[in-house]
């Protein structure tokens, strides 16, 4: 079962082709997901392609997400292409806590890797200005999250979140990094450390 490693991006099972950008295909729950993928993406040479697949949830994401990647192999089959999906537990009951493993352990089955947030996105967008909390419900990680921006001078923030939103949060990601490390990660599953991980994982890999 996968668990928090440092430097563990799960890169290992995919062979890297020389002088192709690579592309991650992921398969995201909704528009917050990919505008935020799309910006971080941006700074380093790999090309994320994220598709929105609206009610989606759980194995059923997975599954979008392992056809989504072969797809995207038989366009660019010259290119390295990793299968990847952004999970939201939506709450953080022991029920969908259980849920998300055992959806973690399909998408290994599957080849596809699974980055969680507990409960939403939002938390970390929190994690990105300054807290550690993990067993909030997302009606407080919503209230914190608008103190943060105020605090921070951020634009507002609505989902999905606008470009500028998106592009002020870069320069915080290390920020939430630490916060979610001090925080335990979210113990044996894989946050969005990971996929962070895993798109810097690429710089140099394609010149």
């Amino acid at each position: 079962m996968a668990k928090h490693k440092e430097g563990d991006t799960g890169r290992g099972r995919v062979a890297r082709q020389r002088n192709v950008r690579p592309i991650v295909a992921l398969a995201t729950e909704g528009l917050t997901e990919k505008n935020h993928s799309l910006l971080l993406a941006q700074r380093y040479p790999v090309r994320v392609r994220p598709r929105v697949f609206d009610g989606s949830h759980g194995k059923k994401l997975v599954d979008e997400a392992a056809t989504y990647a072969e797809d995207v192999k038989a366009q660019h089959p010259d290119a390295e292409v990793v299968s990847a999906a952004i999970y939201d537990l939506e709450n953080t009951s022991n029920k969908s806590w259980q849920l998300a493993v055992e959806t973690n352990t399909y998408a290994e089955s599957k080849g596809v890797l699974l980055f969680v947030n507990a409960p939403t996105i939002e938390r970390w967008f929190v994690l990105c200005l300054g807290h550690k909390s993990i067993n909030a419900s997302p009606r407080v990680i919503n209230r914190e999250l608008a103190t943060l921006i105020e605090q921070h001078g951020l634009p507002p923030y609505k989902k999905p979140g606008s470009p500028l939103f998106h592009l002020q949060l870069m320069h915080y990601i290390d920020d939430a990094m630490e916060r979610c490390k001090q925080a335990g990660h979210l113990g044996e599953l894989p946050c969005m450390c990971l996929f962070v991980e895993l798109v810097r994982s690429f710089d140099g890999a394609s010149e």
